[in-house]
């Protein structure tokens, strides 16, 4: 038990007063990670603010392209075309999706829409290893794999332009949005018009036709303003 604790509550502690470059390099590993996935985040947030459906298969869209893209130059297609042609096939798979899984599950409950994109995750992870291929693949984007040290800190070089390129997207990324929601703005409430009503009804007190009915008018009317009524009747009534 002594050993445990020690193990758990101590020795890391120890080991990072002991080697403060490599705690360093840990946090801007963790810094680095948390920036794309603030990406990912940010994805699931647009998407449903735009249409209010959680989509489940955003990450493997992305991994389908990314599989696309890489099919592509494993064929001798040039970077340019390939990244062309990786675009065109994700409009169709968009529009395909549209069609297909989500329109006919218009105003259906959100569950329902949420179900449908796991089982759309599922489809397409299989459906591109089946044309790409189950093989570990690597992408070449042209960004060094190489480090280099500051005042000993190790620094990975991709990491680092990763994470800046995350962190200005999200920073680009960064605008205020209407708090109106997925199903648009938030209705405007009618004004109460029971006050006017029953002010015009006294301003003509011998055309008894045109006054509102007495429960109609105080209906839904606070205590305060029913009681203002039923004294104003009163003083209209007199001795």
């Amino acid at each position: 038990m002594p050993e445990l604790a020690w193990a758990v509550f101590v020795g890391p502690f120890k080991d990072m007063a002991g080697s403060p470059a490599f705690l360093v390099e840990v946090l801007f590993g963790g810094v680095a990670a948390g920036l794309m996935y603030s990406l990912v985040a940010l994805g699931f947030v647009l998407i449903f603010k735009a249409s209010g459906v959680f989509n489940f298969a955003q990450g493997v869209m992305v991994l389908f392209a990314a599989l696309t893209l890489v099919g592509l130059l494993e064929h001798g297609v040039p970077v340019a075309p390939a990244l062309a042609l990786t675009a065109l096939v994700m409009v169709g798979l968009a529009f395909a999706v549209e069609r297909i899984v989500l329109r006919p599950l218009v105003n259906q409950e959100h569950i329902i829409l949420f179900m449908a994109t796991i089982g759309l995750n599922f489809f397409l992870e299989g459906f591109g290893e089946m044309v790409w291929g189950s093989n570990v693949k690597r992408l070449d984007i042209g960004i060094p794999d190489r480090s280099f040290m500051v005042r000993g800190v190790q620094i990975n070089q991709l990491e680092l332009t990763a994470a800046i390129t995350a962190a200005v997207e999200r920073s680009a990324s960064d605008i205020p949005m209407s708090p109106a929601g997925p199903m648009g703005p938030a209705p405007v409430p009618l004004p109460d018009l029971t006050r006017f009503d029953l002010l015009l009804a006294r301003s003509h007190p011998g055309d008894r036709s045109d006054e509102p009915d007495h429960a109609a008018v105080t209906e839904g009317q606070p205590e305060a303003a029913q009681a203002a009524d039923h004294a104003g009747r009163a003083r209209e009534a007199g001795p």
